[in-house]
C-alpha cells in the first residue's frame, strides 16, 4: 500500500526541497499552502505523515504548538 503523506507549507521552494528529499519513498505526496486547509483535509483524508514548517501558515505559535500536540497524542507521525 502506498504511504500517504501531507506537505504543509507556503514556502514554494521548501516544498520542491521536501518534495524532492522524499521522492524516493514512491509515496502519494500532497501538498497544501494555508494551515486552515491542511486542518480541514485531515479530517476527511488519511495520511501517514505529516511535515509542516514549525508554523502553520494561518496561524499564531500557539495554535501550530496545539495542532502538533494534537497530532502527537492521537498517534499521528508530525515532523516541522
Amino acid at each position: 500500500m502506498q504511504m500517504k503523506i501531507l506537505i504543509v507549507d507556503d514556502d514554494a521552494i521548501k516544498v520542491e526541497m521536501i518534495k524532492k528529499s522524499i521522492a524516493y519513498t514512491n509515496a502519494d505526496i500532497t501538498v497544501i499552502r494555508n494551515g486552515k486547509e491542511a486542518l480541514l483535509d485531515i479530517l476527511v483524508e488519511d495520511y501517514d505523515y505529516l511535515i509542516s514548517d514549525m508554523q502553520f501558515p494561518w496561524s499564531s505559535y500557539s495554535n501550530s504548538h496545539r495542532a502538533q500536540n494534537l497530532f502527537s497524542t492521537q498517534g499521528f507521525p508530525f515532523a516541522s
